[in-house]
This record gives C-alpha cells, structure tokens and sequence, in this order.
C-alpha cells in the first residue's frame, strides 16, 4: 500500500500518516510519535493479557514523540515533571501533554433537525446513552455527567458484528416509551461508531 501511493505523480505524495502502526517493523517512519493515557501510562501497563502493551514497555525508545493524553483540566506542573522522570525518555524524544476540549453535539440526521447543542446546555432531566468504543471512556463519561446524572455507557468492544447486534438492542430498550416517558432521551455517540451502527444493522431512526 505504501509503495503504491509512493509511485503516484499526481498528485505526488509528500507524507503518509499511519494510524496504530507502532508495531509495523517493516515500516521505517521518518517520525514516530506514541501516545500513551495519562490515567494508565505505560510504565504502569503491562503486557497482554495482564494488561493493553502489545510489546515490552522499552520499545517507546523508537518513538520521536510521546503524548500524554487526556490530561485533567486541572494538572499542576508538579504532574509534568513526574510524569516526565517516570517516562525515563531520552534526549532526543519530545514529550508533550494534550487534553480534550469537547465541541458541539451534531445532529447524525440533519434532515430531522439541524439543531446543534453544546454539553453544557444538557440538563438533568435529560437521559444519556453514551456509545462509544474507545478504550478509556472514562473521561468522556465523566464530562457528560458533569451535566446529567442520567448517563448509561455502552461500550462496543466485542466483535463488530457481536458489539453492534447488542447495540441495537440496548438502544431499541432504552428508547422505549416507557423510558421516553420518564425524561427526554439524547443518544450521543462518536461519529465513526455511528457509520458502523447503520452500516452493520441499518437501523433507521424515527
């Protein structure tokens, strides 16, 4: 695949990002950047099964880069230096810290309605189904019910086939009328597990 859009002239390619592609030996990248979840950084991980490494925590040392994501709002820079010893990164790799800033909630049917809402506007009398399939929802979880106390999370982390047959499910129960009645109901999930949902079940929405 790489060779391939190397050879293209038009328009010719001047870089190729590769998302998860760490592991791929053959691919000698002009820049790696690893990231790594601030609330399970990998030098307190382990490797599969015991914990999510896919190989010794040492193979960071090939990365450029390394991103610690989804930093707390409030992280001191106390927490930076830690971080930064425990990481034990060379002089040559960049370590640097990133953090959500959560945008609008879109309509997935704009036909139905082009209203856009932010999180903060959720009220709580408003029921949440969250679906998403990232690793550490946890954050996400926790910002919606900043808001509304009323948040079920789904988490999609079978096979496609399997997460979203029990989507479909949760999602047709927790959109009964005897729920509806109860409080109003937002279905909020990312737009990537959207495009899986209806193209896995083609549910339509009413």
């Amino acid at each position: 695949g790489i060779e391939q859009l190397l050879k293209l002239e038009n328009p010719t390619v001047e870089a190729i990002i590769l998302d998860d592609a760490f592991q791929h030996r053959h691919v000698k990248a002009g820049l790696n950047i690893l990231l790594t979840d601030f609330h399970r950084l990998l030098c307190d991980d382990a490797l599969l099964p015991a914990g999510r490494l896919r190989e010794p925590s040492s193979g960071k040392n090939r990365a450029q880069m390394v991103i610690v994501t989804k930093c707390p709002d409030d992280i001191k820079p106390i927490d930076f230096n830690i971080i930064a010893k425990r990481l034990h990164l060379y002089p040559y790799q960049q370590l640097y810290f990133s953090r959500f800033r959560y945008g609008m909630l879109t309509p997935l049917f704009p036909e139905k309605t082009n209203s856009r809402k932010v999180l903060s506007s959720l009220t709580g009398d408003e029921q949440v189904l969250l679906v998403t399939g990232i690793a550490s929802p946890a954050p996400l979880q926790k910002e919606v019910e900043s808001y509304t106390p009323h948040v079920k999370l789904l988490r999609c982390v079978l096979s496609l086939a399997c997460q979203w047959t029990m989507s479909h499910g949760v999602l047709r129960s927790f959109t009964q009328p005897s729920h509806m009645t109860k409080k109003p109901v937002v279905i909020a999930l990312r737009q990537l597990s959207f495009q899986r949902l209806v193209r896995q079940l083609s549910i339509k929405f009413l």
